[in-house]
C-alpha cells in the first residue's frame, strides 16, 4: 500500500509543478522521456488500482469497527399535520460505513478525481406517538410504538 500512495504523490507532485494555474492548464505537458513513459505505463490501471485501494481501506475499517457498530443518537422531532401530533423519540441511526465504488475516473491533467459510490442502507429506528386532537376530546387515546425507516442503496456522486 507504500509504494501505491508514492506513485500517487509522485504524479501528483508532477502535474502541479508543471501546471502553473488551474486555470491555464495544457492537454500536454512536457516531462522527460524516462518520466513520460513512467505516467504512460501507469496511467492504463491508475483508475482499476485506486478503486482497489479504496475497496481494500473500507473493508478494512468495516472489519476493525465491526464488532461495535457506530449508533448515531438523534434529536425528539415533533410533527403536526392538522389536529395530529406526532412525536419521534429515542431515534438512533445504526449505520457501518459500507462503501462501494460504482464509478471512478481520473484526469491527472485536470487533477480530477470524479467518484461515485454507493453508501449502502441508511436506516432510522426509534419509538412513535401519535395524538389526534380533535379525538382526544372525546376518547383519551394515543398510538404508540416503535417505527423504523430504510433508505435503500443511496448513490452519492
Amino acid at each position: 500500500m507504500r509504494g501505491w500512495k508514492n506513485i500517487v504523490i509522485t504524479l501528483f507532485i508532477i502535474v502541479n509543478i508543471h501546471c502553473r494555474n488551474a486555470d491555464e492548464v495544457e492537454n500536454e505537458i512536457e516531462l522527460s522521456g524516462d518520466l513520460k513513459e513512467l505516467i504512460k505505463r501507469i496511467t492504463p490501471g491508475f483508475e482499476e488500482n485506486l478503486v482497489r485501494a479504496f475497496k481494500n481501506e473500507g473493508l478494512r475499517y468495516q472489519q476493525s469497527t465491526n464488532n461495535n457498530r457506530n449508533v448515531k443518537k438523534l434529536d425528539t422531532v415533533l410533527i403536526s399535520v392538522d389536529d395530529t401530533k406526532i412525536e419521534l423519540g429515542n431515534l438512533k441511526f445504526p449505520w457501518a460505513p459500507d462503501f462501494r465504488i460504482i464509478k471512478l475516473s481520473a484526469d491527472l491533467s485536470m487533477l480530477c478525481l470524479d467518484v461515485a459510490f454507493k453508501l449502502g442502507d441508511l436506516r432510522i429506528e426509534g419509538e412513535y406517538e401519535a395524538t389526534n386532537m380533535t379525538l382526544q376530546r372525546l376518547l383519551p387515546i394515543s398510538s404508540n410504538g416503535r417505527i423504523e425507516y430504510c433508505n435503500r442503496e443511496k448513490l452519492l456522486t
